[in-house]
């Protein structure tokens, strides 16, 4: 719903920013942004912070963010709160944080849900073909959350270095049609899909959502769903709001 020119003044709070890939992305297109993160990794971001006025960066809980509330023009958090004590009370925390006409984009991590939710998802033009075999699909959504589940009971107390072996025979299997579903990672790129696998296994927290409970959020919160990202084989709840209360 926003344009690269919509971005250009802007204040922008990146939640949950890691290295900042997105918070430069967002300084490039012109806005003031701030990257908040309770990890180190958001020191890839130094260089930039000390040679622009406008990149800020700060360690901190989102579930307790030092920042005053309706700061921000637009926030957005890809692929974070799901790894926190509780999704809901952590968007809840950074819907506070958005201005009056301002804008959150949450991405978290999906589940099957129930059949009648599941096949009202909003496919990519180019998984359209899936309607046919929607009951399948479920299905095989099932299997995939089942063995997740299973597997991370394990992996969530193994040391991080057994963790990455796990990761790379998986990473070999995300090549491989069908097959590469039950892993956790499908990006084309191999260095990529380890590391996707990894933070997949690893993290303590990990909670999975439908889209119409993230919805739900939005509406509790007082924002209007502007947009829901389309997605692919597996459900990857990503809704755009307006806050018009």
């Amino acid at each position: 719903q926003t344009s690269p020119g919509d971005w250009k003044g802007k204040r922008i709070l990146d939640a949950g920013c890691g290295m900042g890939r997105y918070s430069r992305v967002a300084h490039d297109l012109g806005a003031e942004v701030v990257a908040i993160d309770l990890g180190t990794a958001l020191v890839r971001l130094k260089d930039l912070a000390d040679q622009s006025e406008r990149m800020h960066i700060i360690q901190g809980n989102l579930m307790s963010p030092p920042i005053k509330k309706y700061s921000f023009d637009i926030v957005y958090s890809l692929g974070v709160i799901h790894h926190t004590p509780s999704a809901k009370q952590t968007f809840e925390k950074l819907a506070e944080l958005v201005k009056p006409g301002g804008q959150l984009s949450v991405w978290v991590y999906g589940t099957n849900g129930r059949y009648d939710h599941f096949k009202s998802n909003p496919l990519k033009s180019t998984r359209a073909f899936l309607k046919n075999i929607l009951w399948c699909v479920w299905i095989f959504g099932h299997l995939r959350e089942f063995l997740s589940d299973t597997l991370r009971l394990a992996t969530v107390h193994l040391p991080h270095t057994l963790v990455y072996g796990i990761s790379y025979p998986l990473a070999v299997f995300g090549k491989f049609p069908v097959v590469k579903y039950l892993t956790f990672s499908v990006h084309p790129l191999w260095r990529v899909r380890v590391q996707e696998n990894f933070d997949w296994l690893s993290p303590p927290y990990q909670s999975h959502h439908t889209k119409e409970e993230l919805a739900s959020w939005y509406e509790t919160c007082g924002f209007q769903v502007l947009k829901i990202l389309p997605h692919g084989f597996v459900p990857k709840p990503g809704i755009l709001g307006k806050k018009i209360a």
